[in-house]
This record gives structure tokens, sequence and C-alpha cells, in this order.
């Protein structure tokens, strides 16, 4: 799969999660109305919190995508991303937390992530 065709993926499954439609779909909500505690979010406010949820959700679909091709470190996943590796490795952790990914096994010193299950 071409790099590009992998990013559209991950953007398409960020977008099909109905967990973050939700989310998405609350905006209106949380504006007017506020949270569970009546606490109004500035409009300027959450639309930088989802920039930075979708963010974080393209490029972990995106980590899943390219482990599920064969197991990779986190060295091996930021050069393929583009995203520095600290960023990639709080993914991974992230990831790991969800029980999406885990240690393949271990090739000179450094792990190597596979995907388990599906995406």
């Amino acid at each position: 799969m071409s790099d590009i065709q992998q990013k559209l993926t991950a953007a398409k499954l960020v977008l099909t999660d109905p967990r973050l439609r939700t989310l998405l779909g609350k905006e209106t909500q949380l504006i007017d109305e506020g949270n569970v505690y009546g606490e109004k979010v500035h409009p300027d406010r959450l639309h930088h919190l989802l920039d930075d949820v979708f963010t974080a959700e393209i490029a972990r679909k995106n980590i899943l995508a390219l482990v599920g091709e064969s197991p990779l470190s986190v060295a091996n996943l930021a050069a393929k991303t583009g995203l520095p590796q600290r960023e990639v490795f709080r993914h991974v952790l992230a990831l790991q937390q969800k029980g999406l990914l885990d240690v393949d096994r271990v090739e000179d010193g450094s792990p190597l992530y596979k995907r388990v299950g599906q995406i």
C-alpha cells in the first residue's frame, strides 16, 4: 500500500469511528449548554481539542496499519510516519494500553511491535 493510500485509510477509519463521531456530534451541546458539570467550552478551545484528538487518532490508525503489514520498531514507525520518535512512542504506549498493539520480538535492543486483532 502506498504512503498516501495508508494515510487515507487511516483518516477514513478515524472518520467512521463511532466514538469520534459522537464526540463531534456533541460540539454544539458543549459550546451552548456545557458538559455534564454545566461547564461551557469556548468554541476555539473545543476546536483545538478536537484537532488534537483527530490528529492523534489518525496517527494511531496509521501506526496500526503499518504494524499490521510487519512488526516495526518505534524508530521504523517514526521514519514511515514522519512523526518524532517520542510522539510515536506515546502513541505506541496508548495502543498497548488499549490492547491493540503488542511486542512481537526484540531485535538489536529495540522492540518490534505488532498489531493485535483488527483495527
